[in-house]
């Protein structure tokens, strides 16, 4: 097999197993692709790598997510006298962790995370970072919402944007290592017996952006307006480049179009939707702008490898 043969991008592995190219850009950055490596500003893959197993099933049975906060709650309770093995254990993790105190500080920061925001020195958070008095943080979650936090209350945000500017300008990160960033981030509260003893915060990354600063504002614009029809020009407009240059800059850095992106975010907004028992398949597709008997049905079954309905059946929990 010759070099080039040996390895897939993010892309053709989404075709080959039915799913989004950003699905696959998390299983990456989550390492449950053995032997992917992010080389320049996208990732690769081995060309027989398999698709990670849905957490959710197993042995026919439906079970919670491995990730979910309630199961690393136990974990935690149980290492809270062992900050040593605590340490040892969560800089195994791929997933990003900053432990604070309940005064706000950080005391522990993983390997994980430090590799996702290119810090070299833990020593740079640990004991001289505090959520409560930081004025990013205060603009991102709100303070109330920190305060609630530290307060041992458990907190999900979605979908916040990662302060990368503000870790480069404070001499967090070595380094800018990406342009713009996006996590969901779950507070889970460890209680010693009646103290709160520790806050302990699990990052999961969705979407981390390498490219140039007008792929990002294009991609930022689908974002927001994926219920209306595709449109290049008026993506380009909003952007200030013109619909070639947009085109272009798309092949470089994501090695799709800027249609493809498009018809990939549509898709995972209706598969979102369809996991909502008080719609209908037609209410699913409509509530994203589609038609469930037109075009996005095709694209749907394309992608997915199902039928919306098959879709539908195979991710319900059995009763």
């Amino acid at each position: 097999m010759s070099e080039k043969n040996r390895y897939m991008s993010a892309i053709e592995a989404g075709k080959k197993w039915g799913v989004g190219r950003r699905t696959v850009t998390v299983f990456c950055s989550q390492g449950r692709i053995p032997g992917a490596e992010f080389i320049g500003n996208a990732w690769v893959i081995p060309a027989d790598a398999q698709k990670p197993a849905d957490a959710r099933v197993k042995s026919g049975k439906y079970i919670k997510e491995k990730t979910a906060p309630t199961d690393f709650a136990g974990l935690f309770q149980k290492l809270i006298n062992s900050p040593e093995l605590v340490s040892q254990i969560f800089d195994t993790f791929p997933t990003p962790i900053e432990i604070f105190a309940p005064d706000g500080t950080a005391v522990y920061i993983n390997q994980a995370l430090m590799k996702f925001l290119n810090q070299s020195d833990a020593n740079a958070t640990v004991g001289k970072f505090n959520v409560l008095n930081d004025p990013a943080s205060d603009a991102i979650f709100g303070h109330e919402t920190l305060v609630r936090m530290m307060s041992g209350e458990p907190v999900t945000v979605r979908d916040f944007a990662v302060p990368v500017q503000d870790q480069l300008d404070k001499g967090v990160s070595d380094d800018k290592p990406f342009v713009a960033g996006y996590m969901d981030v779950h507070s889970i509260p460890v209680w010693d017996g009646g103290r709160l003893a520790y806050v302990v915060c699990l990052f999961f990354i969705k979407q981390v952006y390498q490219g140039r600063t007008e792929m990002i504002k294009a991609q930022e614009y689908i974002n927001e307006n994926y219920r209306e029809p595709f449109n290049r020009n008026k993506i380009a407009a909003a952007v200030n480049i013109s619909p070639n240059h947009l085109s272009r800059i798309f092949r470089e850095f994501s090695e799709s179009s800027p249609q493809d992106y498009y018809r990939e975010i549509k898709i995972e907004k209706i598969q979102k939707n369809l996991l909502d028992p008080s719609l209908t398949v037609a209410q699913a597709f409509a509530e994203c702008g589609a038609d469930s008997k037109g075009a996005f049905f095709r694209n749907f079954k394309k992608m997915t490898g199902m039928t919306p309905t098959e879709y539908r059946q195979q991710k319900e929990p059995p009763k």
